[in-house]
Parts: structure tokens; sequence; C-alpha cells
């Protein structure tokens, strides 16, 4: 592209005018402007700046090369920038996708041509040499022609029985990405990449309105499956899902979904004073918020973290369970200053199936058992079983002084007194234990 034709296809861009051009219904992508590296972008910087022009005022972000079907009087690699149908619902195109050519307000712009390939529609590798069988001739005047640079900064030719003229496609591989099934009313948003939400009311045969809502990031799709057959979310092996649910809409949700035994997460008292657990629900109807990943992480970086439940409130792990309130990074008075406040309404079952429970506290900590005050220290078993054995040693050794003078060597019962010493022991704890 000439000097001339630079400026003037930058004043137009400005000035909301566009080139005049020739209409045409389709073309093919020969390459697309991500940023504001790309040569294009700065070559047109640079005229503008002699025209005395605001560089910064510049803009061709998402702007597409496009060689228009049907053009066999330029090189392969030629072609007219033209800007996206839509900034709100922008839709990339990738180098040797064909798009089609739309006029908005007199505007020439482009627009990706759906298909049921999702991942690579209209995409053809060799598609200018294929279109264009034809060999152009470099020009000896190089200050009226631009070498094309690509964004990763290799040289283009323009010569088209150079294998390094064809548009290059690095990022986007042709994997299956199937499209998903609709049902009556859905509206559906689906990318190239697996990617979708879904907008429904009647999902997967609900026979009542039931509003619902399925955000997917990732795609997985079967081996054994065709391309191009219609398919659901798979909530299991998809990757991260939010699912927000109403009415009869049953989520795809199961008990074993977690890949674990979920066992009790609540539970009352029955008349007879037995204490019966109950299970997590078996289906997942109604209002619902449903989320799913590998992993989920909820931040909080200034302000208050806060869950409202009405109902039971459970926590399932195959892991380790911690709640972290200790900042060691902080100020000696501030390092887990918060503390921790548990209120219950009723009873506090704490049950470990085969393992230790430790309630543990540094040297300066102290543990309260059901009272708020030090009025009454918790008795060290192991101390006490020695004082009172050493105690029953002095009985079993005392001896009198009397007139007469001193008496035998302790009480006449001392056998009774070495039973007891030897039965000490059976007051200790098996299972509990303090410091």
């Amino acid at each position: 592209m000439r000097r001339g034709a630079v400026a003037s296809s930058a004043k137009s861009s400005l000035s909301g005018r566009a080139p005049q051009t020739v209409a045409s219904s389709t073309g093919l992508v020969i390459d697309v402007i991500y940023n504001e590296t790309h040569p294009y972008i700065q070559e047109i910087q640079k005229e503008l700046q002699k025209e005395g022009v605001d560089e910064r005022t510049v803009n061709f972000l998402y702007y597409a090369k496009i060689r228009k079907d049907g053009d066999v009087t330029s090189t392969p690699t030629s072609g007219q920038w033209v800007p996206p149908h839509s900034y709100t619902d922008l839709d990339l195109p990738v180098k040797n996708e064909r798009v089609q050519l739309i006029k908005i307000q007199g505007r020439e712009c482009y627009k990706r041509i759906a298909s049921f390939n999702l991942n690579l529609a209209n995409f053809d590798p060799n598609a200018i040499l294929v279109n264009n069988p034809i060999t152009y001739k470099d020009d000896s005047d190089q200050s009226t022609k631009y070498k094309e640079v690509s964004s990763t900064g290799t040289p283009t030719s323009d010569k088209a029985s150079s294998e390094e003229q064809r548009p290059k496609n690095e990022f986007i591989k042709p994997e299956q990405i199937n499209p998903l099934k609709a049902f009556d009313g859905d509206k559906l948003i689906q990318s190239r990449f697996g990617q979708s939400i879904r907008f429904a009311g009647y999902y997967n045969g609900t026979e009542e309105f039931s509003p619902t809502i399925i955000i997917r990031n990732r795609q997985a799709t079967p081996a054994d499956l065709k391309e191009k057959t219609p398919i659901l979310e798979d909530f299991k092996d998809d990757g991260s899902i939010i699912a927000l649910s109403s009415n009869e809409q049953k989520l795809p949700y199961s008990k074993d979904f977690l890949n674990s035994e979920v066992l009790s997460f609540g539970g009352g008292y029955t008349d007879g004073g037995e204490f019966e657990e109950t299970t997590y629900p078996a289906e997942l109807t109604g209002d619902n918020i449903f989320i799913k990943s590998s992993r989920i992480t909820l931040a909080s970086q200034e302000g208050e973290m806060i869950f409202l439940s009405k109902g039971n409130y459970g926590f399932i792990s195959d892991g380790l369970f911690t709640i972290d309130n200790f900042n060691p990074s902080a100020n000696e008075d501030e390092k887990g200053g918060g503390g921790a406040l548990l209120n219950f309404g009723g009873d506090v079952i704490v049950k470990s199936n085969g393992d230790d429970i430790k309630l543990l506290g540094d040297d300066s900590g102290l543990v309260y058992l059901n009272t708020l005050n030090q009025e009454e220290p918790i008795v060290k078993g192991a101390t006490l079983l020695e004082l009172l054995q050493e105690m029953i040693e002095l009985i079993n050794k005392q001896i009198f002084s009397t007139p007469a003078g001193p008496t035998a060597l302790g009480p006449n019962n001392r056998t009774d007194f070495q039973n007891l010493s030897d039965r000490l022991e059976n007051f200790l704890s098996e299972k509990n234990y303090t410091e």
C-alpha cells in the first residue's frame, strides 16, 4: 500500500467515511490486527505524524485484511483492511478463514460465517494458492511497496510460489468442537474453543417453564462422537461450569458426582433421644446455583466474605480441611487477631473415624471448657497419679512417736492402701490428653 493510500485510509477511518469499495459478499482473511504493535498500525502512525495528525487517535484494532473472492487482478497476499461489524459482539476470524462482507451505514465490515465446524469455520490452509494461481513479479521501486510482517515478526513474501507467503495460523488448531443441542426457544452463544452460554426455558426436556442459564468454559468431546453431532453440556467431564436453574429443572447431579462417597451433613434427635444423620439431597431442583471446576478460589481482599444459608450447611472433601486465620507476616499484635467465633444453637458433635482429635494452643494459649474464667483448672492425670501414689507410699511408711516409743511401720491396713495404689491408673483416660 502506498503512503498516500495509507494516509487516505487512516483519515477515512477517523472521519467515519469508508473508502470507495466494490461490494462483495465474501472474502478471504489475509491478516488480522490484534494489538497496537501490528506493522500496519505502526506504518499508519508514521504517515499521520508527517500529516500532523495525533497518532493516538488511530484505532485499527481488530481490522482484518480481506481479499475478496473472485479477485484475480492483484497479488495473492493483497487485500483491503476492513473493520469488524461490531465491537460489542466481537467474533475474530483467523488467517485463511472466509468471512462475510456487509455494509453498515455505507461502511464495509466483515462478519464471521457461522458453520457446524465451530473450531475452524470456512478454513482452508491452501486457500490463497488454490484460488489465486498467479505469480507476482516484484516491483523494482521499493519505496512504493510495503513488506507485510506478521505479528511474530516474520517477513511475508509477495510471491505466490513461495512457501513463506501463505498466511500462517500458529495458534488455532483443528480441534473437534461439537455444537450444542438446542431445545425449544433456546438462545445459544458458542465459541470456536468450546466455551458456551445457554439461555433456556425448557432445558433437556423440562415440561414446565424453568429458566436456566449454563456457562461452560471447555468442552470434553468423547472420542467416539462424530463431528458436528449436537451434544449437551457434560457436568462431570467438561471444564468449569456455572449453572443457574429454577422450578422443575433438574441439574445432572448425583451423590457420586464428586467421585467420592457423600456421608452426613446434618441431622437431629429422635423421640427416643438418638441422633440420626441426614444426607445431601439426591437431586437438585428448584432455584439453584451450581459451580463446578477442578479448582475454585473465592477471594475477598478488602472486605468481608459472608455465606448465608437457611438450610443445612455442608463441606465435603477427600483431602485436608483447614481454616487458616493466622497471618505470620502481620505485626505481632495482629496475627490472627480476629480469632474465631463459633456460635451453635444445638449440640456440637465432632467425630473422627479412627484418628486423633487435637486441640492445640501455644505456650501462652489457654483452653477453656464450658467456662470463661480461670477458677477451676483441669487436673493433669499423670501428675495426679504420681502424687497419689507418693501419698499412699508415705502413709504406708508413717511412724508415730508415743510415750511408749515409736509405733510399727505404717497403718494396720497397709495392704488396703497398696491395693488402692495399684488401681489408681484406672482413672486415667486412654483417649483424652492435655499438656
